[in-house]
């Protein structure tokens, strides 16, 4: 259910026995939504629904907490189970709503923070807000600003406004620093202007969230708290300019594709240069059933079809 600022009800249903999480409506009223398919699993995929292009895209990675960005385009958390360590490189990407261009923003290098999300843009700069949290546990932690035209992975582009949550921005291989929980700390930023924001933050005398004004330099302030219960997702019921509307790229119906490989030997060691004669194209098939007893998801033991 959704409530609009008069206090009133918009149901909105959906099919089937997933877990949908995170909507967000889009410029044309699409919604873009995190779903978790089946029993409670360790993926989610991020789906966009548009009423030009129903389009659902499946992946064995992990999608999480998107949001609409001013051209139309979906910001998003990719956690790289699959492809990477299970623990760090969870970065932030970019999507289409019809589900192309993917891109990457930032992170998938940086070890610590384990995990980049909740990002959001800051009003008037080329900035974004984000929360830097752990692995394992819950995902809350410290709260950092992103400078991306620093580098795509230069720790450098990522400030922590909260230093008593030391989360120091690097590509070490040692990714535990970046693993370490402060169960009781920040989350769920949101950019009020270019240098005031607004976040939940846990008291563990209160056994609770409250709702603080946190400036660029990391100085905060008690906004709002509730006697028995946490605050969480702030959002300020102001208006905001429709996003941008984006193109859809239409199927093509065909089966013939054209792929660009600049460097085979690009990260393939032991191998000499020459000795490459084919190329193999596989595709990983997606997998919305449990089929590892009491745990269902989708990571290890992939399905592959064989393309060429």
């Amino acid at each position: 259910h959704y409530a609009n600022h008069q206090g009133s009800f918009l149901e909105l249903t959906f099919r089937g026995t997933a877990v949908h999480l995170w909507h967000k409506v889009g410029p044309d009223c699409g919604i873009a939504r995190i779903t978790v398919n089946g029993q409670p699993a360790a993926t989610a995929e991020l789906d966009t629904y548009s009423p030009e292009v129903d389009w659902n895209r499946r992946t064995l990675l992990a999608d999480l907490s998107p949001h609409v960005l001013d051209d139309g385009s979906i910001l998003f958390t990719r956690w790289e189970y699959q492809d990477k360590s299970v623990f760090p490189i969870q970065s932030l990407w970019t999507i289409n709503p019809d589900g192309t261009r993917l891109n990457l923003v930032y992170g998938n290098t940086i070890t610590t923070p384990n995990t980049i999300w909740q990002a959001r843009p800051i009003p008037g700069t080329r900035k974004l807000l984000c929360t830097l949290a752990p692995h394992h546990g819950n995902p809350v932690g410290a709260i950092g600003i992103l400078d991306r035209h620093l580098g795509a992975e230069n720790p450098r582009a990522l400030r922590n406004l909260t230093p008593e949550i030391p989360y120091e921005a690097t590509t070490d291989p040692n990714w535990r620093p970046g693993d370490r929980e402060f169960p009781w700390s920040y989350r769920d930023p949101y950019p009020l202007d270019r240098d005031l924001f607004l976040v939940s933050h846990g008291c563990q005398q209160l056994q609770r969230y409250r709702l603080f004004l946190l400036d660029d330099r990391g100085d905060k302030l008690l906004l709002h708290e509730d006697a028995q219960l946490s605050c969480f997702n702030a959002i300020p019921l102001v208006p905001r300019r429709l996003p941008g509307h984006l193109p859809s790229h239409e199927p093509t119906g065909s089966d013939y594709g054209t792929f660009l490989l600049a460097d085979v030997y690009q990260g393939l060691s032991g191998v000499p240069r020459g000795s490459v004669q084919r190329l193999r194209v596989m595709s990983t098939q997606p997998k919305p059933m449990n089929n590892r007893g009491a745990r269902a998801y989708y990571h290890g033991h992939d399905i592959v079809e064989v393309l060429t």
